[in-house]
């Protein structure tokens, strides 16, 4: 019996793995090119609406705060790196900043597939006279 177990176990793990993506890519200065540490990047999958909200990225950070759709986090290493794993195959558009530091920068249109996606972005430091700027588009996306 624990054999069985071990075994079904063992299955339900493997068909996880084999529906699960990972993405990743690089947050840096548009002006720069340097890397930037502790950055937010959010992916929100759309293929989908949970009523209840969604869920906390996979183990990678947050909620979504109640949003209806799935949000998943990573905030990006000293050199600008993130990585989110287990995310479901489907659409998303994504989101990366600095508060008070970077502009938001939005990227829409993201298919992520088995093979997983590479998604940089590039952020606008933030005007020095301080006033707010609408959130920039932009499409870093390598497949």
């Amino acid at each position: 019996m624990k054999k069985l177990i071990a075994l079904v176990s063992l299955m339900i793990l493997s068909v996880s793995i084999a529906f699960a993506a990972t993405v990743s890519g690089y947050v840096t200065d548009m002006e720069t090119g340097d890397g930037i540490e502790n950055a937010i990047v959010r992916f929100h999958f759309l293929d989908e609406i949970c009523p209840d909200g969604g869920g906390n990225g996979g183990g990678n950070g947050g909620g979504n705060g109640g949003h209806g759709f799935n949000v998943y986090n990573a905030v990006t290493d000293v050199n600008g790196y993130y990585n989110i794993v287990d995310l479901p195959e489907g659409n998303y558009e994504a989101r990366a900043t600095k508060p008070h530091t970077y502009l938001p920068t939005l990227i829409e249109n993201i298919v992520i597939d088995e093979n997983g996606a590479i998604v940089d972005f590039a952020l606008e430091p933030c005007s020095k006279i301080g006033f707010p700027e609408p959130l920039k588009l932009r499409h870093h996306i390598h497949y």
